[in-house]
Parts: C-alpha cells; sequence; structure tokens
C-alpha cells in the first residue's frame, strides 16, 4: 500500500468517528466535560476543529460540528452546586410562619429611614410608622 492510501483509510476512519459520534448521543465523561468546560478546553478543541480544515473542507466541516457537539454534550453534565443559595427548611419554614403573624425582621432601608429622616410632627398625631 502506498502512503496515500494508508492516509485515505485513516481519513475514511475518522470521518465515520466524527459521524457516528455527531449522530447518536454519547455521553461525555465528566472529567472530559469539566476539562472541556474550562477556556483552555474550549481553546484546544477548537485550535483543534480548525486545523483539520488542512485535511479537507469536508474533514474540517465535520470536525467543527463535532466540536460544538461536544461543547453542548458537556455543558449538559456539568452539576452546579446549590446549595449555599438554597435555603433550608427550617428557614423556610420559620419565615412562613412569620409571615402568618405578620413579625418580618426590620430591613436595612428602614433602619437607615429612621437615622436620617428626622421625626418631625406635632404632637397630637400619630406617626404612621412603627418606632421600634
Amino acid at each position: 500500500m502506498t502512503n496515500f492510501m494508508k492516509t485515505l483509510k485513516s481519513k475514511n476512519v475518522l470521518l465515520i468517528l466524527l459521524g457516528i459520534f455527531i449522530l447518536f448521543d454519547i455521553d461525555v465523561p465528566q472529567p472530559a466535560a469539566e476539562f472541556l468546560n474550562t477556556v483552555f478546553g474550549k481553546v484546544l478543541v477548537f485550535a483543534m476543529g480548525v486545523s483539520a480544515f488542512s485535511l479537507g473542507p469536508v474533514f474540517g466541516a465535520m470536525s467543527m460540528v463535532a466540536a460544538y457537539i461536544l461543547f453542548v454534550r458537556s455543558n449538559k453534565g456539568v452539576r452546579v452546586v446549590v446549595t449555599k443559595s438554597v435555603p433550608s427548611e427550617e428557614k423556610k419554614e420559620e419565615f412562613f410562619n412569620n409571615v402568618e403573624q405578620n413579625e418580618f425582621p426590620r430591613t436595612l432601608e428602614e433602619d437607615m429611614v429612621l437615622q436620617m429622616v428626622p421625626l418631625v410632627h406635632s404632637g397630637k398625631q400619630k406617626p404612621d410608622f412603627d418606632t421600634r
């Protein structure tokens, strides 16, 4: 076999593998997905896709489509930790109990209004707001 025939066969095998990856929903392993969600991982895969155009326009186009699909599938597997932003059940229950009893903690805005606005009123009428 000549060198050209070996190159032609390896190109065909790579095209078939890229086609299989594009057509079928193949999951990206978690460590690979974490790497692909970094800037370095995205730049590396994009550079490999662009460099595939040196093998031919069809191979380059298939590589770019496969790179895009790889990015989409790698984002699907990433887990987001939301434990810091989601309140616990105890805090939610305490809040809703306070809502039912009309008991709310004083907010920063209320504190600032009470500190900065002079309370001017005649002694005849009661102020409209709570001066706890």
